[in-house]
């Protein structure tokens, strides 16, 4: 989306008669002091030069002096300022203070909640199909098919639980890093958590047999993993673009 223009009252040199945003009327507004110091300092050196050499009273001379001498020192302040801004961040000298970037990560993220709703969704699938699982072992008469079904309706609790767990943990953890919050090591440890469960349910269940559980598992950590990773990778350049553009508002 373009950025809306707005009218100056009157139109200044560089800039013209309309800005698009902040960034670049401060940055119009800074070069448009830079000339005007260069043009001011250039005309104090003419002036201090020509009482130095037209004057013959030593008190104009003098004076003719020293206005040469501070209109070169005030020029090398400005441009060494300038230079100075230049070699620490060359952004600095063009006032990019626009916040559009600063969006990133500041709310809860929706998909965290439509994961939850999700996540819910499939944990009473789980428990149904586990549920009807027991039923059938109950009314079995064959002892081995009996504890068949008593034992792949185990693995889909089990396995249920450590999803749901590890649902729980990788929500808590992008909240943890998201709106106002920069609890990393909260996010990190959640992140620990779900590997040290998913991969005790993960290999309890492949042991077990129950192969397609295990693996289901596994996936699921490592996206969870993921999101986690890139949930604190947001916030951290988050932080970085704000801390940036705080700098660049302290030299306005």
């Amino acid at each position: 989306m373009n950025n809306p223009a707005y009218n100056l009252l009157a139109p200044l040199p560089i800039i013209g008669d309309k800005v698009t945003d902040l960034s670049a009327y401060l940055s119009g507004m800074f070069k448009i002091g830079i000339g005007l110091a260069i043009a001011f300092a250039i005309l104090m050196i003419v002036w201090g030069g020509l009482e130095y050499m037209l004057s013959g009273i030593p008190g104009v001379k003098g004076d003719g002096l020293k206005k040469m001498n501070d209109a070169i020192l005030g020029l090398l302040l400005v441009l060494g300022a300038w230079l100075l801004l230049y070699t620490i961040n060359p952004n600095l000298v063009k006032f990019d203070v626009s916040i559009a970037s600063l969006n990133l990560a500041t709310s809860t993220p929706e998909k965290a909640y439509d994961y939850q709703i999700e996540l819910n969704k499939q944990t009473a699938e789980n428990r149904r199909a586990a549920d009807k699982l027991d039923a059938q072992a109950a009314q079995e008469k064959n002892l081995e098919v009996k504890a068949v079904l008593e034992k792949e309706a185990q693995a889909i609790r089990d396995m249920a639980i450590t999803l749901k767990n590890m649902g729980d943990y990788k929500i808590t953890a992008l909240e943890a890093v998201t709106g106002g919050n920069t609890n990393y090591s909260k996010a990190t440890t959640l992140k620990i958590q779900i590997n040290i469960e998913s991969r005790n349910t993960a290999n309890k269940l492949q042991s077990e047999g129950f192969t397609t559980e295990a693996e289901k598992i596994r996936t699921d950590a490592r996206q969870a993993g993921l999101d986690i990773d890139k949930a604190i990778q947001n916030r951290q350049q988050f932080e970085t673009e704000k801390s940036q553009s705080s700098l660049d508002s302290s030299f306005h």
